[in-house]
């Protein structure tokens, strides 16, 4: 399981260009995005799709939008610090997600900008 996110051993992003990617542990999820792509996956599947928006600055945060699978989805992130409950592993960024109606919290770093 910890192999599954960022801060595992294990971990391969599936975006080369990833500009951002967060992570949740309840449930387990992995959002990826680039300029207009993004992937989300969970234990179950990986659905791939496309970004609609993503603007913002490092001092206020981000928000991406688009859409993964058959779901919209609307990625917000905040320069604050998070710590993932099951691993333990730090990010400076928190994730709040909203896909299909469903909330998840969790927490994010930077890749390619």
């Amino acid at each position: 399981r910890a192999s599954y996110e960022e801060w595992g051993c294990g971990w391969t992003p599936l975006i080369d260009d990833a500009r951002f990617i967060a992570s949740g542990t309840e449930p387990d999820w992995t959002l990826e995005v680039s300029a207009d792509t993004a992937v989300m996956s969970t234990p179950e599947r990986t659905e791939w799709g496309g970004v609609e928006r993503l603007e913002g600055t490092a001092p206020a945060g981000w928000t991406v939008e688009g859409r993964v699978g058959e779901a919209g989805f609307v990625l917000e992130i905040t320069p604050e610090p998070c710590t993932n409950a099951m691993t333990g592993g730090w990010t400076p960024l928190t994730a709040h997600l909203t896909r299909a109606g469903t909330e998840w919290r969790g927490c994010a770093f930077r890749g390619v900008l």
